[in-house]
């Protein structure tokens, strides 16, 4: 079914700023993330540099001649044991454009398959590609069609994914299944083949297959935005993790959870934003996002929104916050103010949970979240009260990684990145030296890596071993012994150079991470080489080390609140919002007839995933 375009909330908004707010100025480190460009993950120079590859094989001119009934062991992942898999799987339907392949034994009619391919054919590969553009073609092997694997015991979580990892040659990625494909939990879709839900699911992997070929690295929030609104925009697709989200609004829109149970209200919040963002603006609009270069995808929301409506992207997130919040054919317009755009091809949804229920005043109230989610609270019973002054106690800077400390390297994070920090020594005069230096980490675990590494000619690369390094690679994606997971402080480390004493050598810190879900990344500081002398604590700076996407920061950035209230009368909702940075005071008056005030309380910080404290105090004023 299409769903009808709902009736739209005309909000009164008023706006009260505190001073002038200086993003950049006094803050290093935004600058320092706005100019640092992050490397995409190369697995072609890491092969070079890490393994000794010295050749790389051409793709195949000609597409290989595939037939139903042909046989082939795939390697795929088990995202529940975090391991590899290997699957005997027969091809049982071919298309123009796709290959299905099915597990031995899976139990799927070659009538179901057949009918799949030719709804790719027919539209999903025409209809997807028309919306956000085109696949790598002719791929890795030549074959212009991309292919879908149906197995079983993917992961009890999964229900199906797209790994980049299989489009490069075995030559450089040993479990590379060399094609451009898919992979559908059998075990997800029980002992049925729900052809319409499994169509908008292929159209929801095609989406990251295509966003590989454009842009690789983009933000997984950006990108599962993309894949949800594709099965909403293509197939009236909306699942239930919307409302996850609503019942948990204090999730951050800018992130991913690394626990894949427990990514639901992220799915919701991406698929909600990007609804919002294509009522707002169209279709037109949503193509410029999804085209935009920038290397972080709030910067893109931010330049596509100033160009098609004029609001940054952060009074974009403050808009969407209430319209999430007054989303209801029950609220009427009110006739004056400027109005907040609602959303406009939603069904009806549920109103967000909110954080606290408060039925009498005063009221104060203390509490923390990361920046672009939102805190709702409610205030009912308000009898005769005509004013309320709201007060908002908080913190005028955020650190962009918990690491505590000032002053450091920083790995940066993104997906599918690979950034470095490098720095020549001479070793000509000593017979032995030690690398020490302090590090701190938080990788998604045995996914994404962090290394140590050294080279006597800055072009192939070993490895070291750090006390707090790990062998483990379940997944095989690691290049050897380096840091993953979570290193819950600064590690002081020790790692002897004794190996390259007498030449020049080169020293690297280098943070590789995977197709999606990035933590915050790799911190190091204090490095110290005793036998040369060599000090640096980066006080002052980044101490000569070329850096290609990692950063010097001071670890500290502006952080901002939007603190805003929906009055709710007979006659509709008069919305007012303020903005400050520090914290604020604010007094309104309440329409006649106010039967309820929701007051949202939301942060904003670039890039940082780390919780704002927040105090916030509403009382009746005089």
């Amino acid at each position: 079914m299409k769903w009808a375009i709902l009736i739209a909330l005309l909000l009164g908004i008023g706006s009260v700023r505190a001073e002038p707010i200086d993003e950049t100025g006094g803050y290093p480190t935004v600058t320092a993330l706005a100019e640092a460009i992050i490397p995409a993950r190369d697995r072609v120079d890491l092969a070079m540099r890490l393994r000794g590859l010295t050749a790389i094989p051409d793709a195949p001119m000609t597409a290989p001649i595939l037939r139903v009934g042909d046989q082939q062991t795939f390697t795929a992942t088990d995202t529940s044991a975090r391991g590899r898999i290997y699957i005997q799987a027969t091809l049982r339907a071919l298309g123009a454009h796709i290959a299905l392949w099915i597990e031995d034994g899976g139990g799927v009619s070659d009538a179901d398959l057949q009918a799949l391919a030719a709804r790719f054919d027919d539209r999903i590969y025409p209809d997807t590609r028309a919306l956000w553009g085109s696949e790598a073609i002719p791929g890795v092997d030549g074959d212009p069609r991309v292919h879908g694997l149906f197995a079983r015991s993917l992961g009890a979580t999964t229900a199906a994914y797209f790994a980049s990892d299989h489009t490069v040659p075995r030559a450089v990625y040993p479990q590379s299944n060399m094609r451009e494909m898919f992979f559908f939990n059998l075990d997800a879709l029980g002992g049925e083949f729900p052809l319409d839900l499994i169509e908008s699911v292929v159209a929801h992997e095609f989406q990251h297959m295509i966003r590989q070929n454009l842009q690789a690295n983009e933000d997984t929030w950006l990108n599962e935005g993309m894949s949800q609104f594709t099965q909403f925009l293509l197939y009236n697709d909306l699942d239930n993790s919307v409302i996850h989200f609503l019942a948990q609004p204090h999730t951050q829109l800018t992130d991913w959870n690394a626990e894949p149970a427990l990514r639901a209200a992220n799915y919701g919040a991406a698929t909600l934003f990007m609804i919002y963002f294509y009522d707002r603006f169209g279709i037109e609009a949503l193509q410029a996002l999804s085209a935009h270069p920038a290397a972080r995808a709030w910067e893109s929301v931010d330049v596509v929104a100033r160009a098609h409506g004029g609001a940054s992207g952060d009074e974009l997130f403050a808009d969407w916050v209430m319209a999430n919040l007054l989303h209801d054919p029950q609220v009427e317009a009110l006739p004056a103010g400027q109005p907040v755009p609602p959303y406009e091809s939603l069904p009806p949804l549920i109103t967000p949970l909110p954080a606290g229920e408060v039925r009498s005043l005063p009221f104060s109230a203390k509490s923390s979240l990361p920046p672009y989610a939102a805190d709702y609270y409610l205030f009912s019973e308000l009898g005769t009260m005509s004013r309320l002054t709201v007060t908002l106690e908080a913190g005028a800077n955020a650190p962009l990684i918990d690491a505590g400390g000032g002053r450091f390297l920083y790995s940066n994070r993104a997906d599918l990145s690979d950034s470095r920090a490098t720095r020549r020594f001479d070793l000509s005069g000593v017979d032995a030296a030690d690398l020490d230096f302090r590090v701190w980490y938080d990788l998604e675990t045995e996914w994404d890596y962090g290394y140590v590494m050294a080279s006597r000619d800055g072009a192939t690369w070993e490895l070291l071993t750090g006390e707090g390094m790990t062998a483990s690679d379940p997944n095989a994606v690691a290049y050897g012994t380096a840091y993953t997971g979570a290193s819950g402080a600064w590690r002081q480390e020790s790692i002897s150079l004794d190996a390259y004493a007498g030449a020049p050598v080169w020293l690297r810190f280098e943070a590789i991470t995977d197709d999606a879900v990035n933590r915050p990344g790799m911190a190091v500081d204090d490095v110290r080489i005793a036998a040369l002398g060599y000090s640096e604590d980066f006080e002052a700076g980044d101490g000569g080390w070329l850096t290609e996407g990692w950063l010097w920061t001071d670890n500290r950035l502006p952080a901002r609140f939007f603190v805003q209230a929906a009055a709710l009368t007979p006659a509709g909702a008069l919305v007012t919002r303020w903005e400050a940075q520090g914290g604020g005071a604010w007094t309104f008056d309440l329409p006649a007839a106010t039967r309820r005030v929701w007051i949202a309380v939301s942060p904003v910080a670039p890039v940082t995933t780390v919780p704002l404290d927040y105090r916030l105090t509403v009382l009746a004023a005089p």
